[in-house]
Order: C-alpha cells, then structure tokens, then sequence
C-alpha cells in the first residue's frame, strides 16, 4: 500500500513538473518571418483561395490555433496560413495595435497579393483580423471571429472587474519597471487570478484524480494543456498599454475611435460574410461581446454559431467546437 501511494506521488509530481516545449506538430513551411512574426503555411493548393488564422497575442504559444488549423486543412480546399507572434523584445516593446494591424497587412501582401482572403481570428487575434478588414475590406472574403471581444464593455464580466481595480498607472509602471515590456509571467497570473479556485486547486485535484485511476492517458493530455498553459511569452508594453486603455477600458473599436495610419477603423465598411463563434460557459470573453461585431457591420451575410457547455480555449478545441466552426466555414463560402 505504502509503494503503491508513494508511485502515485511521484506520478502526480512529474507530471507537474514536466514542461513540454512548445512547437508546432504539423508539417508547415514558414513563409515570412521578421523580428515580430512568423507566417506558417499548411496546405498549398494553387490558386483556390487562401485562409489566414490569427492566434491571440495574450501571452501563450500561438499553437494554440493548431487545432483550427488542421481543421481547416482537413475540410476545405484552401491554402492554410497561421501565424505565429513571438515574444517581445526591446526591438518591439514599443509594437502597439496599429504595428498588429499592419503586420496583418504585411502577412495578406505576401500569402494573397491577387485574391481576396478568408480570415478567422481566436479570441484577441479576431480584434486584429476586424481593423484590418474594415480597413482593407475590398480584400476580405469573409471573416470568422471566436471568442473575440469587440464590444469590451456590454455586459461586464471578469476582464471588466479586473480592469476597475488596476489603474491605468500600475500598468505603465509595471511595464516602465520591465524596460518596456509586459512579463509574459504577469499575464499568465492574470488569468489564473479570473478563476483563482480552478487554476490553483482545480487543476490539480484534476490531475489527482487522473493518477488515483491510472490514466495514463488523460495524464499525457493533462501534460500537453498544461504544458502549454503554463509557457509565457512576454508580451510589448505598449500594445498592453492601448488594449487595456483604448479597448477594454474606453471601447474605442465600437466607438469609431481607433486610427491605424490616419484612417478611422469604422466595423460599417465591412460587407464581406461574418460569423461570430461563442462559447455559452465563456468567461473571458462574454458572449455578447463577441456577438455585437454582427451588429457593426454592413454585412449581408452575418450570422451567430454559440457552443452550449464551452469555455473560451474549448472554442478552438473541442469536437462540439468543431462542429461549430465547419457550419461556420460553409456558411461564408
């Protein structure tokens, strides 16, 4: 019995403290690359259009899109694009939203100079993919955004919560402190501390409970999310600066506020097909703040898929999620 608990310990602690690095496990080729960004294809199929996936800047792996990506692989006749952000660095700490923006542009110029082209953005890389179309809208083919906060402010939630007890002066002095950069480590805190009972207790009674029924299996899948929960990448001062303040705090997307090279982001311009992907247990991203983009644009064909019983990342994972996303894709075809 003894031998039998202490296995049972050590089972359960290396697999706490086992850190799998963080890599992308599909066949891809990197096509563009600078010191902010690498674009990664994934399927090549000639000149039938092309899909470019934009990963969340938010402090983790960008293979968190590995999942759609495959999908996308799978089940349409595209060329598959992904782009992957690297963490900060002093040559861009001071990359901010409208650096994103054009790094989008500088992505679309390279994969589909000719052809307009699909976008489909996860959680804060929707944001991007959204000034970009509404910019560029005559180069748009359609535009899937999933748990993407557009509408910040419309509803509350624990972002919102969060942001009322940090000042936009602890901020910039966290950042100042850090050179100019936003410590992946601080981020990663922030979002255990949204749900602070499943993040430093849940997960590992989750664990435990794994290992007391010799699941080596769901202990493998345990490591690989974890693993990748766990890898921070720093992230530019400034671009935490202007989301926090210009738009979870003052809503300036939905307020016509934001100017990317002195030409207003204004949602209306955009008429390409829409879909808004949202998960009914999502915390992060509440589902009206993804949904209100359909109420912005000028889209003819405009429609919302949400996903009963799922969280935010389950939104680029899961079968049901899945489902979600192949009648979201039909849909803007």
């Amino acid at each position: 019995m003894l031998e039998s608990y202490i296995n049972k310990s050590n089972l359960f602690w290396e697999a706490v403290n086992t850190h799998e690095p963080q890599t992308w496990a599909l066949e891809h080729t990197d096509v563009l690359e600078n010191d902010f960004f690498i674009v990664k294809q994934f399927a090549k199929r000639g000149n039938r259009g092309s899909v470019l996936i934009n990963p969340p800047m938010a402090g983790h792996h960008s293979n968190i899109a590995q999942t759609i990506t495959k999908f996308y692989r799978e089940n349409t006749n595209y060329n598959v694009f992904s782009i992957e952000w690297k963490p900060a660095t002093p040559k861009t700490k001071d990359y901010g939203i409208e650096e994103i923006v054009n790094h989008i542009d500088l992505a679309v110029n390279h994969i589909s100079p000719n052809q307009k082209i699909h976008l489909a953005g996860l959680c804060q890389g929707g944001w991007a993919l959204a000034m970009w179309a509404a910019l560029n809208n005559h180069r748009a083919k359609s535009l899937i955004i999933a748990g993407t906060p557009i509408d910040y402010v419309i509803d509350g939630g624990k972002c919102q919560m969060w942001l009322d007890m940090v000042s936009n002066q602890y901020i910039k002095n966290v950042i100042d402190y850090h050179d100019g950069i936003w410590p992946g480590k601080k981020q990663l805190l922030g979002f255990k501390l949204l749900n602070p009972v499943d993040r430093f207790l849940g997960t590992y009674t989750g664990l435990q409970k794994l290992v007391d029924e010799d699941d080596m299996s769901g202990i493998k899948k345990w490591v690989r999310n974890n693993s990748w929960y766990e890898y921070v990448q720093d992230l530019p001062g400034k671009m935490i600066r202007e989301v926090c303040s210009i738009l979870f705090r003052d809503n300036h997307l939905i307020e016509k506020k934001i100017v990317i090279d002195g030409d207003v982001v204004d949602l209306k311009n955009i008429t390409c097909p829409v879909v808004a992907i949202t998960g009914d247990d999502d915390d992060i991203t509440l589902t009206r703040q993804c949904s209100e983009i359909l109420n912005h644009v000028s889209s003819d064909k405009r429609c919302h898929f949400p996903i009963p019983d799922c969280g935010h990342i389950a939104i680029f994972l899961t079968k049901a999620a899945m489902e979600r996303w192949g009648k979201a894709i039909e849909f803007v075809k």
